[in-house]
């Protein structure tokens, strides 16, 4: 009878323990996936403008042959 309550006891405590770190794994998952994309969207910016810098080089050299394959 006592490990009974002994057990009823620790299941208690758990359940109610539990749920806080379920919202902290939450949140930091969450805090995790903003992080992955502020540094995508740092990419992405730098993408922007290597290929604006491209399109630019292209349109001024458009006419000549040599500037174009270095481009």
């Amino acid at each position: 009878m006592l490990f009974r309550l002994l057990r009823l006891i620790l299941i208690l405590a758990l359940v109610v323990s539990a749920p806080p770190s379920f919202e902290a794994m939450a949140q930091a998952l969450g805090q995790g996936a903003a992080g992955l994309v502020t540094d995508q969207q740092k990419v992405i910016q730098g993408l922007t403008a290597k290929t604006d810098d491209l399109e630019k080089k292209l349109q001024q050299d458009g006419e000549d042959d040599a500037s174009l394959v270095d481009i």
